[in-house]
């Protein structure tokens, strides 16, 4: 693992969600009895991410059913290179099912030959890999909002990988499935919270592990009027105007354009983030427990028709688009959107340095991943933004013991605990001063989320600092920061406007109070 901010809290930790005893929240904390002192670090995570093993994956290139070396081996080469250009520890596959349930691990963990090192249980299996940079790499699947994550081995029940999660599904066939993959050494995660034939009712009776707040694949859909990864459609002049309308703002971070490529994320955060996850996320809080994270489900497959090609075509574009000169050389060649860096708008590269979860591990690599997004023991940045400095969110009982996130705890007398965010720091894609930093306006909430719904309990605008806030009764307590980014005002161009709202930056798993 690489050398990420530890955060020196000593804890026991148990089975499931059972109560956590954490003694101290400071360096030098004494565990309580009948367990050893836990270290934990902040592991960089991602996950849905789908390699060329899946059919629609690097632009549809991908053979259907064939080995790992007749797959497209330069967009597996981009992958691997944004995994560790991203600084990722852990990556999480999530290929199709059934295009990586017939291979045998190496290959679902991308294992060529090229200087990876296989990672092996007791009996010698593969059950991930490891990049020459350090970042591990495990296997899974994207199925019908099903999700396992981190897979030691195939699951013995092959039914698994037929069961589908949605309104239609038995709780009988979700427990069997949940059984299967827990059997092969995963977790089970919802995939596409946000979409409609998954309604928070089914999520609260299921017993899966987590659940997405947001993937930037819906986000994408979104952007391009529901049509999928490929713009195209009917020419007509009431498509062409609502097609405008939805890409306007990517104007200045196209070719020819004078915005930092990588802020081209800003519009679609602006005006087509899925809220739709977050809340279904809340109503499930009301009723049990559950883990989240933000999804990368990047594809490397978002292209364009050249619905804008030929004299009676492009008139009609000009038509209602002569503003967005850029806009209308896309539509008219067609393609991938290239912004101002030369890149495609969807590169691995993007889109995984956009966003990440940040995993409280006990150890380093796949399982330490695994065992704390299941545990709920995560939160997720938005870095595109900025890194928000050592956050936390935390609880304090009466007795004086601090647990984390997933963890439960008798609400008489406790008290949260959260460290405000630092003001954006640059690391990846653009960069800005610390003047400009100045400019951001930070907004922390806390959420207490019953089965009533959320209700905000407190709020702060404060940054670099630590609160407390004593509960006020019981309830699934979680934190929110947003951020209005007056620190990208000089990297937007002509995208001024983007700056002013206030976007989400960082979403933090909740913590029980009973």
């Amino acid at each position: 693992m690489r050398t990420s901010p530890v955060l020196l809290l000593a804890a026991t930790l148990a089975c499931g969600r059972a109560r956590v005893q954490q003694s101290g929240g400071d360096a030098g904390a004494t565990a309580v009895p009948d367990a050893g002192p836990v270290t934990y670090s902040i592991a960089r995570v991602a996950l849905h991410v789908h390699s060329a093993i899946s059919h629609d994956a690097c632009d549809h290139h991908a053979t259907d059913g064939g080995p790992l070396a007749s797959l497209d081996q330069d967009c597996l080469d981009q992958l691997e290179a944004a995994l560790c250009s991203a600084k990722l520890d852990v990556a999480f596959l999530t290929d199709h099912p059934r295009f990586m349930d017939d291979k045998p691990m190496a290959d679902d963990v991308l294992l060529r030959g090229r200087g990876e090192v296989p990672l092996r249980d007791a009996d010698g299996n593969v059950v991930g890999m490891q990049l020459p940079c350090g970042t591990q790499v495990a296997a899974g699947w994207e199925g019908t909002h099903t999700m396992p994550l981190g897979l030691a081995r195939m699951p013995a029940d092959d039914n698994a990988f037929g069961t589908h999660i949605d309104a239609n599904t038995s709780l009988a066939d979700e427990q069997a499935m949940l059984a299967a993959v827990h059997g092969a050494g995963a977790i089970l995660w919802t995939a596409h919270s946000e979409e409609a034939d998954i309604p928070a009712s089914m999520l609260q009776s299921l017993k899966t592990d987590g659940m997405e707040w947001y993937n930037v694949h819906g986000n994408f859909i979104a952007l391009l009027g529901g049509q999928g990864d490929l713009v195209g459609g009917t020419i007509d002049l009431p498509h062409i105007a609502d097609l405008f309308d939805a890409l306007k703002d990517l104007e200045p971070f196209l070719q020819g354009g004078n915005g930092a490529a990588d802020l081209a994320y800003l519009p679609l955060l602006k005006a087509h983030f899925p809220e739709v996850g977050v809340q279904k996320w809340h109503q499930v809080l009301g009723a049990r427990f559950v883990a989240a994270g933000l999804g990368n489900d990047v594809h490397r497959n978002v292209s364009v028709k050249p619905i804008c090609k030929g004299a009676l075509a492009m008139a009609a574009c000009q038509a209602v688009g002569a503003a967005y000169p850029n806009i209308l050389t896309a539509l008219g060649t067609g393609g991938q959107f290239m912004l101002t860096d030369n890149e495609r708008l969807d590169s691995y590269a993007r889109v995984l340095g956009w966003l990440n979860n940040r995993a409280l591990v006990r150890q380093p690599g796949i399982d330490g991943a695994r065992e704390a997004l299941g545990h709920g023991r995560s939160y997720g940045v938005f870095a595109v933004l900025g890194e928000p400095g050592p956050v936390s969110f935390r609880a304090r009982t009466a007795a004086g013991d601090v647990l984390q996130m997933g963890d439960s705890v008798n609400a008489n007398g406790a008290t949260l605990l959260v460290r405000l965010p630092d003001l954006p720091a640059p690391e990846l894609g653009p960069q800005w001063s610390a003047a400009d930093a100045a400019r951001a306006q930070v907004h922390t909430l806390l959420w207490r989320t019953t089965a009533d719904g959320p209700q905000l309990a407190a709020e702060w605008r404060q940054n670099s600092t630590s609160v407390e806030f004593t509960a006020p009764g019981p309830g699934m307590y979680s934190v929110e920061v947003r951020v209005t980014p007056h620190h990208l005002d000089n990297l937007v161009g002509s995208g001024a406007s983007l700056t002013s709202t206030e976007y989400r930056w960082v979403l933090m798993n909740a913590i029980q109070l009973q």
